[in-house]
């Protein structure tokens, strides 16, 4: 009887050693799956972060549709997707979710597990940015759509006004010294490869260049000539990152302005004539790719904005 006893006692133990090497069989196995779909459902919640963003801070309905759009093209039913904003609409955060039946688990009671994820974008002005035109604009309240005269004319008193031998056309790069039209006009074509900053001092270049002006202009409009500022590629040659300063008040020459903001303009046209050799283009609201420095959002706004993802938070932290 004793041997029967310990034979039955052999047997419970293997029963139950082989229920606890499924359960850890089914754990990594299981585990495996859900490490799986949370890294997808992570990446689905980047990119719907980064999507309903493009919308921020204007417009948090249009976000939160792009936001819902994008998850559910990646299998997500709408009702499985949450959205909130924070900082005056400037920030975006998406937790998405998702139920699977385990394969292995049920053995030990576990069939069904909800796997999780948040993420967040931040959108604000660029504190500084690589790219920009030689050219700058003063403050003031842009318009959407509106023209814009960024390089002006020659004007003079044949012209009904005076520029102070400045056009408003930037030596990018200078340490007082003002640089050559080639230069000038490389950087119109190209972007200027440096940082700019705001805060930054930087001197105007004095004379028209009508020639290298020309042929900057119709050489991005070449390059793109079907865009139209109401439908274009976010890198279209004739979207022109454009420097935002101060004032030209008293700005006489060959002097400094200070740079406040960025803002972008779709380039429409080179306006020549006696009184003209003036870029045009419409002031838009755009994408560039930069640092925020920091979430101070509340002056250096010009319609020119930087998207970078953010930790996510819990959803009910948002309702």
């Amino acid at each position: 009887m004793a041997g029967l006893k310990n034979k039955g006692a052999v047997t419970e133990i293997v029963a139950l050693a082989m229920v606890a090497l499924l359960a850890v069989s089914g754990l990594a196995l299981d585990g495996g799956r859900l490490y799986t779909l949370r890294t997808r459902l992570e990446n689905v919640a980047d990119a719907a972060a980064l999507a309903g963003a493009q919308a921020l801070p204007d417009d948090p309905a249009t976000a939160q549709s792009l936001a819902v759009a994008y998850a559910e093209s990646n299998g997500l039913p709408a009702d499985h997707v949450q959205v909130w904003f924070a900082d005056q609409n400037h920030e975006i955060f998406v937790q998405v979710w998702e139920e699977t039946d385990l394969r292995f688990m049920p053995v030990v009671g576990i069939r069904v597990a909800t796997v999780r994820a948040s993420s967040g974008a931040l959108v604000a002005a660029p504190h500084g940015l690589r790219g920009a035109v030689p050219i700058g604009v003063a403050d003031t309240n842009f318009q959407v759509g509106q023209l814009y005269q960024l390089k002006v004319g020659a004007g003079g008193s044949n012209c009904g006004e005076s520029n102070n031998g400045n056009f408003h056309a930037l030596a990018l790069g200078s340490d007082g010294d003002d640089d050559g039209a080639k230069e000038y006009e490389d950087n119109l074509i190209h972007g200027y490869g440096g940082w700019l900053n705001v805060g930054d001092l930087v001197y105007t270049k004095t004379g028209n260049m009508s020639g290298p002006t020309k042929e900057a202009v119709e050489e991005r409009i070449a390059e793109d000539p079907s865009a139209t500022y109401e439908h274009y590629s976010p890198d279209s040659p004739r979207l022109l990152y454009v420097p935002v300063v101060s004032s030209y008040d008293d700005i006489n020459g060959h002097k400094q302005v200070k740079i406040i903001g960025f803002a972008a303009f779709f380039l429409e046209d080179y306006q020549s004539g006696s009184c003209d050799d003036a870029i045009v283009g419409r002031f838009v609201h755009a994408f560039a790719e930069s640092e925020i420095d920091g979430r101070d959002v509340s002056n250096l706004d010009f319609g020119l904005r930087v998207v970078k993802l953010i930790p996510g938070q819990d959803g009910a932290a948002g309702q």
